[in-house]
């Protein structure tokens, strides 16, 4: 892995676009405290969580120091450098999806990536004004080749019980990416809402479920078919 972060390193140097993000997300350790009290930081990884790409917030940059982008990773994390306090509601309300999704599920050997590694605000006008191209545009193709390289990486290092992947919109477009096979598509009994998409990569489950802070919330329903679904595989 360290070899997989020094190409991040490296590539986010010498692509300057990248460079005017807050930070970039590959192989963070969930609970990290938790983990380095316990001397296991090494731990491998019963889930890996795969973002859209990380989110940054205003309260980011205020504790920002002079490197960018800062890193969150599994040798470096900006974040504790910030109070839980000062840590943004977005923040908070992913950690709370975390736990009911992944944590009550499997425990907390939980790491996280993102199929784009680079922070912004949101993937729209935000990230067309970060980085000068919009999202899923031709220049963005290029870095989401790079991460699918690190991501496989990851995955082949870690070798977890579960890929989880919040949020369903995209699924199509980075299964086809990633090159993953199709298992099942599950959805909402009631309304024929989507909920989940189940593809497989290296013969590990890599689900897509419906996007955690969905600004659409969850219904209590949705929530317990999404978590029927994923103890399955613990």
């Amino acid at each position: 892995m360290n070899k997989s972060l020094e190409k991040i390193r490296r590539y986010t140097k010498e692509n300057n676009d990248l460079k005017q993000c807050h930070h970039f997300l590959f192989n963070a350790i969930y609970k990290r405290k938790e983990r380095i009290n316990q001397n296991r930081l090494n731990d491998r990884a019963d889930v890996i969580v795969v973002s859209i790409n990380p989110a940054e917030t205003k309260k980011d940059w205020e504790h920002h120091n002079k490197e960018t982008p800062a890193e969150n990773s599994n040798e470096k994390d900006f974040h504790t450098q910030i109070i839980h306090e000062n840590i943004s509601a977005s923040a908070k309300r992913w950690e709370s999806k975390t736990k009911i999704f992944c944590e009550d599920i499997f425990g907390e050997n939980i790491n996280e990536t993102a199929f784009f590694f680079w922070s912004s605000e949101n993937i729209g006008k935000k990230f067309t004004e970060t980085f000068g191209y919009n999202w899923k545009s031709k220049q963005c193709l290029k870095h989401f080749n790079f991460c699918k390289e690190r991501n496989i990486e990851l995955i082949q290092y870690h070798k977890p019980k579960i890929v989880i992947a919040p949020g369903i919109g995209d699924a199509n477009y980075f299964s086809n990416i990633y090159e993953m096979d199709h298992v099942k598509t599950i959805k909402d009994d009631t309304n024929e809402h989507r909920l989940i998409e189940h593809f497989e990569t290296q013969h590990i489950p890599f689900i897509f479920t419906k996007h955690w802070t969905s600004a659409f919330g969850f219904s209590k329903r949705q929530q317990e078919i999404i978590t029927d679904y994923l103890s399955k595989f613990a």
